[in-house]
């Protein structure tokens, strides 16, 4: 990674910046969609209830040798997050 990564994260994201860095590229991306209950930390932090269900979306982006280049993990209150899915024929 660049030495400045932090202050490029406004303006790319971090996969550009990993594939740029590394010479790699993502293939595919894998992401699950699940939700949980809010521990006590996690309800401090996203200012709900303990108890309250959260959405928990988890990314992972792989190379074509099917190596994982980047892993996220996003937890969310469910009334300010959403998760947009998009899918596309590919004509072969």
């Amino acid at each position: 990674m660049p030495a400045d990564w932090a202050a490029q994260l406004p303006h790319w994201r971090m996969l550009h910046m990993v594939a740029a860095a590394g010479g790699v590229e993502a293939q595919r991306v894998q992401q699950t969609a699940t939700a949980l209950n809010a521990n006590a930390a996690s309800a401090r932090l996203l200012n709900v209830k303990p108890g309250a269900a959260l959405l928990v979306l988890q990314r992972c982006h792989f190379d074509r040798s099917d190596r994982i280049i980047q892993a996220s993990r996003i937890v969310a209150r469910p009334d300010r997050g959403q998760s947009i899915v998009e899918l596309f024929r590919v004509r072969l």
